[in-house]
This record gives C-alpha cells, structure tokens and sequence, in this order.
C-alpha cells in the first residue's frame, strides 16, 4: 500500500512510474528501474536522471523505457512576424499549410508515451499560436496525462498571450528582428503569468546565430539588460545555424571565437543564457577555458557542465511532424539519407527498443561523435 501522496501511473516487475507530492505542495513524476531513473517537477519543469546510483559514471546513455521529452509538430503553417516569414526557417513554412488533426495528436501521444514516461511536449507551433485551434484541447490532454506542454512563438495577441500562460509550462518568444514585437509579446506573457491562475514557469527568447545575425545578437544583449519589460526573461537561448529549410543559403556558422565573445559577454553583463543541446558540447569547451582564465569558478564550472545536455536525439528526446511521422529530430527530417517512421501504422514501442535498424545505428552515430550532431556541423 502506497502513502497517500503517492499515485501510481504504472507499474511492471522492471520499472514504476509515479506521482508524489513533496512537503511544499509540489508534484513531482518520478521513474524509478534498476538502472535509468529520473525526476521530473511538474510546475517548473526541474529534472534529475541518473543511473543506478547519482554518480557520474553511472549516467545511462539513452532511456531504454521511451522518450523523455517529444518535440511535437502541430501545424505547419506560419504567418511570419508582421507578415514577413524568417530568412533561416529550417521547415520553410507558409500560411499554406496543414494543422494536425486532435485524432493524430492523440495517436501520436499514445503511441510515444508508451510507459508513461513521457515528462514534455514542446509544440512546434506558428508565429502566433492560432494556427491550429485544438491547441487548448491538445494542452488539457497532456496535463490529464500529467505531461507539462512547451512551445515557442513569435507574435502574440492578448488572447493567445493568457492562453498560453493558462496552459503552457515555459514558452519561448522567437527574436526576428523587430525588437518592438519581441518586447510586446514578452510584455503580455509577462502579464498573464503574473496572474493568480497562470501555469507559466518560464519565459525565454530564442535566437538563431551566425554570422550574419552576430552583431545583432549583441545588440539583442544591450537591449534586453537596459529595457524592463525584459525583467522577468529567464534567458536568451541561442540557437545553432541548421542550414536547411530558407538557411541553406545566406548564412555561415558562427565562428568559435565569436561564440566565445558572446558567452563571456553574456557572463559580463549577467544576462541569462541557454543553448540548445546542439551547442552544449562546444559550450563546455568554453567554459572549461573561462574556468582555467578564472573568468568563473570552478564550482560554477562543475555546475554548468552538468546542466549542459548534448544531443538526445532518440535517446531521451523524440520529433514528430504534422503527419504522425517520427524523425530523430526536427532538423532530420530535411535528410535525404532518413527515413521517417509512421507513428500512427507502426509499433513505435518496438521501434524505440530495437537493437538492429534504424534507430540503432543512429545511436551508434550519436555516440561515436560524442554526442555532437553528426549530420549539421553547428
């Protein structure tokens, strides 16, 4: 018999998931086997994985019971900030798209979350957050499944902004070049999460870089440290160049050096910053150096590197697109050489556990490059 701030989602002779509220009111899903374990906090979406002890050396190389995360494309359609469409979309999206189907979504979530393990979804969404209006819907789906939904927009009104604050556990506001827009939309997620009923942990901006967006980048770091409407950012998450989609052409990889400026930088002015895993490896490498500069503690050091999660591409994260097809990650899916995986004809749960085929030897890549993307160089 379990104590009664425990609820059990599932339960096998080789794992347990389940609900348990702490002292503070706080719900936490936690996973528990012999040799992958996690826990995952439902408001703000704090995470822990460890092996079969907390100790480095036993940290698992992939979850063997299904996807932490799913990166969920909902909608491909796109209407641009002001009408005019982002130069580096990797999707190439229009307003000539397609909305998933709340039958699909469904399928797809089930079909995923095959062991209850699934802790997110980050919705790949439009610009404004209408695109596709079972949203809601799809948001009060997870929540019942206890599985926290995340996305990321560029170009709110009021109704979406509250919206999302009601339904969203982080939100990220993409920066494409009007700092006006960015400010408005940051400002009216700011309000609803101020409010009483608000599930909105976190708010970030997202910023793809290269070296064509550089100097903007910096200037991006000026205005947000001196204007208030950015006061309640958590950080400013920079986002490798994938030169696919609009990006395969007119933009070049950041040089190393000018990412380094723009970590220490960031560091300086004591802004908030975040990278997406793509990165994490060449961050490391930066601040390893600021640590044997003194630039910044070896305790921080210790710190940052641990946080720093490089690609989980089919070993803790899964993509998904409009169609129900599963790629190891959104930017994938533009590979010629990969095939997706009908999520709604196959058996997802039998993919995920092969030992041979596809989603096998992609591992094997993923891990002979140390876990940095061996099909972008980012």
């Amino acid at each position: 018999m379990y104590p009664d701030n425990i609820k059990t989602l599932k339960e096998t002779s080789e794992f347990a998931v389940y609900l348990e509220t702490d002292d503070n009111c706080e719900v936490w899903k936690k996973f528990r086997s012999k040799n992958y374990n996690y826990d995952f906090r439902l408001s703000d979406g704090m995470f822990a994985r460890w092996g079969k002890t907390k100790k480095s050396i036993d940290d698992p190389e992939m979850s063997p019971f299904g996807p932490e995360i799913l990166d969920l494309e909902i909608t491909d359609i796109c209407h641009g900030v002001d009408g005019k469409h982002c130069q580096y979309c990797y999707k190439s999206n229009t307003p000539n798209g397609k909305n998933m189907s709340i039958e699909t979504f469904k399928t797809v979530i089930e079909k995923i979350n095959f062991n209850s393990q699934l802790s997110q979804v980050a919705f790949g969404l439009g610009s404004t957050a209408s695109e596709n209006s079972d949203l809601w819907v799809m948001c009060d789906y997870l929540r019942k499944n206890h599985i926290v939904p995340n996305g990321t927009v560029a170009q709110l009104d009021d109704y979406n902004s509250k919206m999302i604050a009601l339904k969203f556990g982080g939100c990220a506001v993409s920066y494409h070049g009007s700092f006006d827009v960015l400010a408005d939309t940051v400002q009216k997620l700011t309000y609803w999460k101020n409010e009483n009923d608000s599930k909105l942990a976190q708010i970030n901006i997202h910023f793809m870089i290269a070296e064509e967006t550089y100097n903007e980048a910096l200037r991006l770091f000026e205005l947000v440290k001196s204007d208030n409407r950015f006061d309640s950012v958590n950080a400013i998450v920079l986002l490798g160049l994938k030169q696919c989609g609009r990006a395969k052409n007119g933009f070049t990889k950041l040089s190393y050096d000018k990412f380094e400026n723009l970590i220490k930088t960031a560091f300086t002015k004591d802004i908030g910053l975040g990278f997406d895993s793509c990165q994490a490896n060449k961050f490391s490498n930066v601040v390893s150096k600021m640590a044997n500069e003194k630039l910044i503690k070896r305790e921080l050091l210790d710190i940052l590197q641990q946080m720093a999660e490089p690609c989980e591409a089919s070993c803790f994260s899964a993509y998904s697109n409009v169609d129900g097809f599963y790629y190891h990650c959104s930017f994938l899916e533009q590979s010629e050489k990969l095939n997706g995986f009908n999520l709604l004809a196959g058996n997802f749960k039998d993919y995920w556990e092969e030992k041979t085929g596809d989603v096998n030897e992609w591992r094997l890549r993923l891990n002979e490059s140390k876990r940095s993307c061996p099909e972008f160089d980012v």
